[in-house]
């Protein structure tokens, strides 16, 4: 989609593409439980607001371990259900991480690097997108994970401003990460 911007002077600028990231548009409407095929059951994450997930996602350079979102997301007894599982065999470290990184695309409603890089961009430029957040009432209590990292892109877009740099930052965001296959959609 392009965007015409518009420049402090007023004057309008080159369109902007703006890639397709979100895949589940429906993931931003409000927080969904994210169910989960384990074996022959199903465990679920419970819906969550915003504020939890990025609880345990902006701590992405220095203590997440995906393990805290599967199976550390699950209520107790599903929690138990999936070590079961795990320590007889039946799910493997690799299982959990793919499971894990699943989940955080649910709540995300776009690619998990993608989510992880914003989140990450975002924490590391706190000072100056926290307080555009709170001055425009963007509240993570109230909004999806997904919603919020749509308000977290046009935030961090509008902040950029340039859009030679937006294009790279696009660029950047993006590309997924080393031995990672996208597969392109079938129309």
């Amino acid at each position: 989609m392009a965007v015409r911007s518009v420049s402090d002077s007023g004057q309008p600028q080159v369109p902007l593409q703006i890639p397709k990231l979100v895949t589940d548009p429906v993931a931003s409407l409000k927080p969904w439980p994210i169910n989960i095929r384990v074996g022959t059951e199903t465990v679920a994450i419970p819906a969550m607001p915003a504020v939890d997930w990025l609880d345990q996602l902006m701590r992405l350079d220095d203590s997440l371990f995906l393990d805290d979102i599967f199976p550390g997301l699950l209520p107790e007894q599903d929690y138990d259900r999936v070590m079961d599982a795990y320590f007889s065999e039946k799910i493997t470290p690799q299982d959990m991480e793919t499971i894990a990184l699943g989940a955080i695309e649910s709540a995300a409603g776009r690619p998990w690097w993608v989510a992880l890089r914003m989140i990450s961009v975002v924490r590391t430029n706190w000072d100056a997108v926290g307080g555009e957040f709170a001055l425009r009432g963007v509240n993570p209590n109230h909004l999806s994970l997904a919603g919020w990292l749509d308000a977290a892109t046009v935030l961090v877009i509008r902040g950029i401003g340039d859009n030679n740099k937006i294009n790279q930052f696009f660029i950047r965001l993006e590309k997924p990460p080393p031995g990672h296959v996208v597969e392109e959609p079938t129309v």
